[in-house]
Formats: structure tokens, sequence, C-alpha cells
């Protein structure tokens, strides 16, 4: 459960392999910022961030 006044920003990557269109990998992150708004940026940049980070283990164990 979050805080009063606490917003959580979710998201999903996914990392394809083009032509085929195979699915590689999908990369999942989030953030929690207190007091932000909807629309906040920066959370919305954090969250991608996140799943960003776990994208060279991903390669990796789809064999790039």
């Amino acid at each position: 459960s979050l805080p009063t006044g606490a917003i959580r920003a979710r998201v999903s990557i996914v990392v394809q392999d083009y032509p085929g269109r195979n699915v590689r990998s999908m990369l999942s992150g989030s953030a929690t910022a207190t007091g932000a708004s909807s629309a906040d940026a920066s959370l919305i940049e954090a969250a991608v961030g996140s799943a960003l980070n776990r994208l060279p283990t991903a390669l990796a164990a789809s064999g790039h």
C-alpha cells in the first residue's frame, strides 16, 4: 500500500528481434513519489530507468 499522497508509475518494455518480431524479453520497472502529479515526467522517467537497468541481464539471458 502506498503512503497517503504518493503515486507509483509502472512500466513494461518489450524487447523484440526484427524482422522475425520474436520477443526477446520483457522488462518491468517502477518508481514511487510523494507529492507528485500523475503527469510528472520525472516519475515516468524513473520508472523507465528502473526497467532499463535490467536490459543487460535480459539481453545476456536471451543470447545477445
